[in-house]
């Protein structure tokens, strides 16, 4: 992406300083308004937290040309739920949203996963042996670096106190089993923007 103006251009000995917040590189404008001189460098803070890049092409009196180059991020999912029948009918309609997927069938595997790579989503069923959703969901609630992840409980309980308790609990959504591909797959992609 860039963004190009016709305005009064940078100086070129300016250009290596303009992303440092602690030079002060500000100059007046076309209308002859001012800057602070922290837009440029929070871009560029900004820009590389994506692992992205910021870069400028400037002549006095011309103008300026910013560009901002992000690498494509494939969304990755976790599936924890120890139906394999379930499993199996998550990755058959997942597979096909060129996502990346890691499933496993209990809580702490989950967990340890969670540990090991970023993910975008993450999908737990409520009703497992050992370690249930709702226990599962607590434990990434309780960790601030997995309480952000969007998070979906299934279940095959209908009770609408289950619904009530998995929200309260800060699930993003609740997908009630038997799923259906036109059912879960829209839910997702909101969560994931494919």
């Amino acid at each position: 992406m860039a963004v190009k103006d016709t305005g009064v251009g940078i100086a070129q000995e300016q250009i290596k300083n303009l992303f440092k917040l602690e030079e002060k590189t500000s100059t007046i404008g076309t209308a002859g308004e001012s800057g602070t001189g922290f837009g440029l460098p929070f871009s560029m803070d900004i820009v590389k937290a994506h692992g992205g890049q910021l870069t400028v092409e400037s002549r006095l009196g011309e103008g300026s040309t910013f560009c901002v180059t992000l690498s494509e991020v494939v969304p990755r999912i976790l599936i924890v739920d120890d139906d394999p029948d379930s499993r199996a009918l998550f990755e058959h309609y997942l597979n096909k949203e060129g996502v990346v997927l890691d499933v496993c069938a209990t809580g702490p595997e989950g967990l340890r996963l969670l540990g090991s790579h970023r993910y975008h989503l993450v999908i737990c069923d409520i009703q497992m042996p050992g370690m249930d959703g709702f226990a599962f969901l607590e434990k990434m609630k309780a960790d601030p670096k997995l309480k952000l992840i969007p998070t979906l409980l299934v279940t095959a309980d209908e009770n609408v106190a289950t619904r009530q308790k998995a929200f309260q609990m800060g699930a993003y959504d609740f997908i009630t089993k038997p799923m259906a591909s036109q059912d879960l797959v829209p839910r997702l992609r909101r969560f994931l923007g494919v």
